[in-house]
């Protein structure tokens, strides 16, 4: 997850999605995905520890919330991807 703005733009946070069950069916098609990073405290974290954390939940040590998530797949001969702007 990025946070963008005028000043920087980074990275705040990781989900977690097992592909394999998605494309098996076995999630449903709209679920709440925990968001996980390092901690925010101003000036106070930063170096590559607090990086890592915020690209892979499984070592996070913060929940920054949840999200709601649409994850569909279906067999297609011309794939495409797509990515849609959120406000």
């Amino acid at each position: 997850m990025f946070d963008e703005d005028d000043i920087c733009d980074e990275i705040v946070g990781a989900m977690h999605f097992e592909i394999k069950d998605i494309l098996e069916g076995k999630t449903p098609e709209w679920d709440w995905k925990n968001l996980y990073g390092a901690p925010t405290e101003p000036n106070q974290y930063s170096g590559k520890n607090n990086d890592k954390m915020n690209i892979n939940p499984e070592i996070a040590s913060w929940w920054k919330g949840r999200i709601l998530v649409q994850c569909v797949a279906e067999e297609t001969t011309e794939p495409q991807l797509l990515v849609k702007k959120i406000d």
